[in-house]
């Protein structure tokens, strides 16, 4: 589940009811909560260009 917008302040997943972050241990500090996941995005275009400008994988990539 992406924690975004109206979810933002949920602190469990809605379908498995699994928490949104892991358990603190137990220190004198005070943490910040860690998320038990991260989304990372990877745009698409710049990876297929370098795919493209290289001659060896270009050849690769024209029978899909």
């Amino acid at each position: 589940m992406l924690f975004y917008k109206d979810f933002q302040s949920d602190i469990a997943c809605h379908y498995c009811n699994a928490p949104r972050f892991k358990p603190k241990s137990i220190t004198k500090r005070k943490l910040k909560e860690v998320p038990a996941s991260r989304l990372f995005y990877l745009p698409i275009i710049p990876r297929l260009q370098r795919l493209y400008a290289s001659m060896r994988s270009a050849e690769h990539m024209r029978g899909h």
